[in-house]
């Protein structure tokens, strides 16, 4: 009965996405429905159950859409060029793995698949300017979860120019 409450959550918010620059961005595990994460921009937090850390963002003037916490760090390049296959930011590297087609729940969005190992932490992220983050995993030495955005529209989506 729970997972039928999370499934037709999630479906909800498939269908009522939130806006680009939202204050909040809401990710689940689909495996266990009490592993969430936030990424809140006021008070600029990131929530991973029931620990939250302080969070810092890009601003709208700098070359990258990002987040850095504690806990989780994200960036990719605002405008990147078709040659650009690498960045560093933060002491964090990223790099670009491909173009996939993710899809979930009857609908589909092209996305980067960006990876970043740091440590025995390795982050994988589907990403795309127009909807934002839509899903990572998390892999350590010994475990992997991985989360998938609850809105159409994930943290660092791009507005269209």
């Amino acid at each position: 009965m729970i997972a039928a409450k999370l499934l037709v959550a999630i479906v909800i918010s498939f269908v009522f996405s939130s806006p680009a620059r939202s204050q909040s961005h809401t990710y689940v595990n689909p495996v266990n429905e009490r592993h969430t994460i936030s990424i809140q921009r006021s008070p600029a937090l990131f929530i991973s159950g029931d620990r939250a850390t302080d969070a810092e963002f890009c601003s709208p003037s700098d070359r990258f859409v990002c987040v850095s916490s504690d806990d989780f760090n994200f960036a990719f390049p605002i405008g990147r060029t078709s040659d650009l296959k690498k960045w560093e930011y933060r002491g964090y590297v990223y790099e670009l793995q491909g173009r996939e087609t993710l899809q979930a729940f009857g609908r589909s969005w092209r996305v980067w698949i960006v990876e970043s190992a740091h440590g025995v932490k390795t982050m994988r992220f589907a990403y795309s300017e127009q909807r934002g983050v839509l899903a990572f995993s998390v892999s350590l030495t010994d475990a992997a979860s991985t989360f998938l955005s609850v809105d159409t529209v994930g943290f660092g989506a791009q507005p269209r120019k």
